[in-house]
């Protein structure tokens, strides 16, 4: 190997997101076929309001309808053989109270009789069921597990998909390391929209560059945590970045904050107007993501087809909603004067198969 084993890195990692819209859930429907008025206030011209009577012989025993209980007994009342659930409009109530009582005692009549507003009452609905809501969202997160609200499915995928190219001409601006090296520099890894463009544009080189592919291997796991999700995600991260012995570029940005480090990789370790000493090389790129749901799943690559539906796959899973979890490309040689052989690449990566 000349110069050593130079290596690029470029990606982020950003986590679920914090919002998550409420899954829609169909109308209820009472037992009998009726429909609630609290869940359909539209099918009424006008809301209900909703009354609070006290118990019955209230007034009675306080004495307040001069211990007559003629009041009571003329208003509208449910008898032992009415239908169940009849509903009493305490309006009758109040007009009969207002003609048989003084002002005095229609005074503490109305004290004893609360009435609440029907917007007060909707509006104490919706806060208690946003709170369940609230309660069961915390409680899901607390515990790691990716069930629901994700478009690509439950829980976690974690792949790696890596690439063995032949390139002929390091000058060449347009050869896989040169694009990608571009790519890497340009992205703007700071936001998840970034990562998920660098995913995207990268997948989309190697399809582009498929003649100069000689060799792919590809991983893939499942798993219904978060938590090990992003666990298995850093392990293979670490693998792979192990194998370069300096990284010329490293920018990786997300929830644990921004890392950038971009050496002149053209210019050190040649004099100037000195060409560089190979400039035919193999090469290895790959793509390491954790993405949301089980549909981002990569089977073992056997042929350039498999290869092409896996970057298609991954290109298009990465862009879906917030899905992408975290994200990164590495690829070596990344500086111009380093090569790398054949049998380097056999023995780094022992998993590649040629296609």
């Amino acid at each position: 190997l000349a110069g050593g084993r130079s290596g690029g890195r470029a990606g982020g990692s950003f986590g679920r997101s914090s919002y998550r819209p409420p899954p829609i859930s169909r109308p209820m429907h009472r037992p009998g076929g009726s429909r609630s008025p609290m869940l359909h206030p539209g099918m009424y011209r006008r809301h209900p309001a909703i009354y609070f009577m006290p118990r019955p012989g209230y007034y009675n025993n306080r004495g307040d309808l001069g211990g007559s209980g003629a009041a009571v007994s003329d208003a509208p009342t449910s008898s032992a053989g009415s239908e169940s659930g009849e509903v009493i409009e305490m309006n009758d109530l109040v007009a009969t109270t207002n003609e048989r009582t003084s002002p005095n005692a229609m005074s503490s009549s109305r004290r004893g009789t609360k009435v609440v507003d029907p917007i007060t009452y909707y509006a104490a609905l919706t806060g208690v069921y946003g709170m369940i809501v609230y309660k069961a969202n915390r409680s899901k997160n607390a515990s790691g597990d990716v069930t629901n609200g994700s478009a690509l499915g439950p829980g976690v995928s974690v792949g790696r998909l890596t690439v063995s190219l032949d390139i002929s001409d390091r000058d060449d601006p347009n050869n896989a390391l040169a694009r990608i090296g571009d790519i890497a520099k340009k992205a703007n890894i700071r936001s998840r929209k970034g990562v998920q463009s660098l995913v995207a544009d990268v997948s989309l080189e190697l399809l582009r560059q498929e003649a100069a592919v000689s060799a792919a291997c590809s991983s893939y796991s499942h798993l219904k945590s978060e938590g090990a999700a992003e666990r298995t995600y850093y392990q293979l991260s670490t693998v792979e970045r192990s194998k370069f012995d300096r990284e010329s570029i490293n920018k990786f940005g997300g929830k644990n904050g921004l890392e950038e480090i971009i050496d002149d990789a053209d210019n050190v370790g040649r004099v100037s107007g000195e060409p560089p000493q190979n400039k035919a090389t193999s090469a290895v790129v790959t793509l390491i993501f954790q993405i949301e749901g089980d549909q981002t799943k990569i089977p073992t690559l056997t042929s350039r087809s498999d290869l092409k539906n896996a970057l298609l796959r991954i290109a298009a899973d990465a862009q879906t909603e917030e899905a992408l979890l975290g994200a990164e490309v590495l690829w070596t040689p990344e500086r111009r004067g380093d090569s790398i052989t054949e049998q380097e690449v056999a023995s780094l990566y022992p998993e590649l198969r040629i296609l």
